[in-house]
């Protein structure tokens, strides 16, 4: 199975400092892939002939400046599909959003995606997240807002919501203006983040609990150009997902080794809370707080506890020929859907990371921006 999304995280420098960031980004991080690198991770890519689509993260990849723009044009020439993950920082004023989203939109860039929420609005305030997002619509890139949710937390999809401009546009473009809510979870240990027992990946809920389509469809490219098999929150925790050095080895090479690894594929067909559901069943004495809100905590605790791992090593035989059959049919369903013409775009993307869409042309203009109103938000702690 081979990857059909290249993830560049080309620096974990950040403009934010988010409380419990995934990759513990900061703006005092500094280090990041040298641009002639980044190009040819995209050039490498594109030749592997199953990848659709580049993202640019980290870190705050707008930090990258005019790299940014040239990168996102390498992929472009190459046909592959582009996204940005950003806090939006830069979003200043209208015409600031301009000068940063105009020349990434002449270079063939697809998607914009923005995070925010209550760690985020520390550091970025939501006025800026919406100008963003207003001049990115205008422009006619992919949107989606991802908004931070626990159960403790002051700013919510409805603050957003409530502005009438976003409101409106929402009501008549909802695939044009997406705004999620994605759990946030502990990244340090003995740290919790409370929610409500709905988003608990438990048998109470069977419908979260299904197989990672990120693992494997995701190359990640990290800023010490480590080669990862995921894109998780907790990748950077999970040694095992690290399976090769992208500066000393091609990735094509790595890429052809990354699903013979048993456990990876298990992880993509039934997803890390099932595993650890058969563990349970067939050792009734492994304990389990069944508390876990995100596929990626249950994936580090797969990899983390002691008892689990030694449980995969006694029991993943009994299911080998299983997972393996299963494996390869989906491989191949994904195979036909894509002869018969079903675009991933249509589908969703591979990697999981956005439900964005790529946004068709529009036969009517967007509306004009209307001045800035202040958005209720949570009040932003002293730093």
């Amino acid at each position: 199975m081979l990857p059909k999304t290249l993830t560049l995280l080309a620096t974990y420098q950040c403009t934010a400092a988010c409380d419990q960031c995934c990759f513990g980004c900061h703006p005092r991080k500094h280090g990041r892939i040298p641009q002639e690198r980044i190009l040819s991770y995209i050039d490498q890519a594109a030749a592997l002939g199953s990848v659709i689509n580049v993202v640019f993260s980290g870190g705050e990849c707008f930090l990258l400046g005019r790299d940014l723009v040239e990168a996102v044009g390498r992929a472009h020439g190459h046909g592959l599909l582009t996204r940005c993950v950003t806090n939006g920082f830069w979003a200043t004023s209208e015409r600031a959003a301009r000068r940063r989203l105009e020349p990434l939109r002449e270079a063939g860039l697809t998607e914009l995606n923005l995070s925010t929420g209550d760690a985020h609005l520390q550091y970025v305030p939501a006025e800026r997240v919406r100008t963003a997002a207003l001049v990115a619509y205008e422009l006619g890139f992919g949107l989606a807002i991802m908004v931070e949710t626990s159960e403790e937390r002051a700013f919510t999809k409805e603050h957003l919501l409530g502005d009438p401009l976003f409101a409106a546009l929402h009501r008549r473009d909802p695939e044009g203006l997406i705004i999620q809510e994605n759990v946030w979870i502990p990244m340090e240990q003995g740290r919790t983040i409370e929610h409500d027992p709905v988003h608990y990946r438990c048998a109470d809920n069977p419908h979260l609990m299904k197989g990672c389509h990120n693992v494997l469809r995701n190359m990640v490219i990290t800023p010490d150009e480590d080669y990862v098999v995921c894109c998780g929150l907790t990748m950077d925790q999970i040694p095992e997902l690290h399976i090769g050095d992208a500066g000393s080895e091609p990735l094509a090479g790595i890429a052809a080794r990354a699903d013979r690894d048993l456990l990876r594929r298990w992880i993509r067909v039934d997803g890390p809370e099932r595993i650890i559901q058969y563990l349970q069943d067939r050792d009734p004495t492994i304990p389990y707080a069944w508390n876990r809100v995100h596929p990626c905590e249950a994936c580090r605790d797969l990899h983390h506890r002691p008892d689990l791992r030694d449980a995969v090593r006694r029991y993943a035989g009994e299911v080998a020929g299983d997972v393996l059959l299963r494996f390869n049919l989906a491989e191949a369903a994904e195979e036909v859907l894509t002869g018969v013409g079903v675009n991933e775009d249509d589908v969703g993307m591979a990697d999981g990371l956005t439900l964005a869409r790529v946004r068709r042309p529009r036969s009517e203009p967007a509306p004009a921006q209307k001045p800035l109103v202040p958005l209720p938000m949570a009040t932003p702690q002293a730093r």
